[in-house]
This record gives C-alpha cells, sequence and structure tokens, in this order.
C-alpha cells in the first residue's frame, strides 16, 4: 500500500480532532483513490509482463527415457510426475546402509552400544563378516575412537531416552531452552 495504516490513522485522527469533518471525508477519499491507483498500476503490470495467473505451475515437461520429452498439461498428470519424482528422490537412499543388515545388527545391537562388537569397532579390531560392502568396511574401520580419547561412559537406555526427549522441548522466544 502507498500509506501504511498508522499513518492513515495519525493523519485522520489529526483532521478529526481539529474538527475537519469535511476534511476528513476528502482525506479518506484520498487514500481511497491512491489504493485503488496502485491496484490498477499492478493489475497493468501483471498484463505487460503476462503474469494473469495465480502462480501455480500449469505446465511440466518431463524427459522419457529412450522416448524423449513430453509436456504434462492436466492437473493429474502434473501431480503424478511429481509424486513419481519425489518419491524416486527420498527413497534414492533406501537399502544402501549395511549397518541395519541381518549380518551386523546381532553384532552391533540395536542402538549401536549393546552389540559384542563395538568394543572391537572402536578399537579398531573389527573383523566384518563375508557380504559386507566395502563402504561399510571403510565406515567401521573410520568409526575407530582416537588413542587419546577420554573413556565413554554410556548411560543407561532410560537416561537416554529421557535426555532425547528434553532436547526436543520447544524453544522460549529469548532463545533458552526450557
Amino acid at each position: 500500500m502507498l500509506y501504511s495504516q498508522i499513518d492513515f490513522s495519525v493523519c485522520l485522527y489529526s483532521i478529526c480532532s481539529r474538527g475537519w469533518s469535511l476534511g476528513a471525508q476528502w482525506f479518506k477519499k484520498l487514500v481511497v483513490l491512491s489504493y485503488s491507483m496502485y491496484l490498477q498500476a499492478i493489475r497493468t503490470i501483471k498484463v505487460v509482463e503476462q503474469k494473469l495467473s495465480s502462480g501455480s505451475t500449469s505446465r511440466v515437461i518431463v524427459t522419457i527415457a529412450n522416448v524423449g520429452q513430453k509436456e504434462l498439461t492436466t492437473k493429474s498428470e502434473i501431480e503424478a510426475a511429481i509424486i513419481e519424482e519425489n518419491e524416486k528422490k527420498y527413497h534414492q537412499t533406501e537399502g544402501t546402509s549395511q549397518i541395519t543388515s541381518p549380518l551386523l545388527l546381532p553384532l552391533l545391537g540395536k542402538h549401536g552400544d549393546e552389540g559384542p562388537a563395538i568394543d572391537q569397532i572402536l578399537n579398531g579390531t573389527f573383523n566384518p563378516p563375508p557380504g559386507i560392502s566395502q563402504s561399510t568396511i571403510d565406515f567401521l574401520h573410520e568409526c575407530k575412537l582416537p588413542d587419546n580419547a577420554p573413556p565413554i561412559t554410556t548411560p543407561d537406555i532410560g537416561h537416554r531416552y529421557v535426555s532425547h526427549v528434553k532436547s526436543w522441548s520447544p524453544k522460549r522466544e529469548n532463545g533458552f531452552s526450557a
């Protein structure tokens, strides 16, 4: 808007407090006229720049393997293409981690601290079972603690759960958590 609400209220109060009711009526008309001219200018700019739509997606061009490109224009086609692409995007890492595979789960435990191989991994002496990918072996090798690392004290699962719940408490406005 051309005038902020506060400026308008201050000017209107000033005019009315002086007993200029006719002036207040004219001031209101001036503001309304200015705002309508502002809206007309915005509409004209939209027409000139050919931006008459609401800003939603009106077409999508999809590349299909061995076929080429296809233009989608209906809402159902666009939604289906976007859903398919999002599924590919957000599921691309599924099945890539072997940490939770049946080969390693008994050795590491569900929470990664109760399995029999945890101390071996942290000491760097873990020999992975056959069938584990090289990237998982490299990752487990990098989990070795440095020689000068302090000893690890692991709280029980109850304390970890309480700590986890407290960490998600909502933040107060002043920036400190509860």
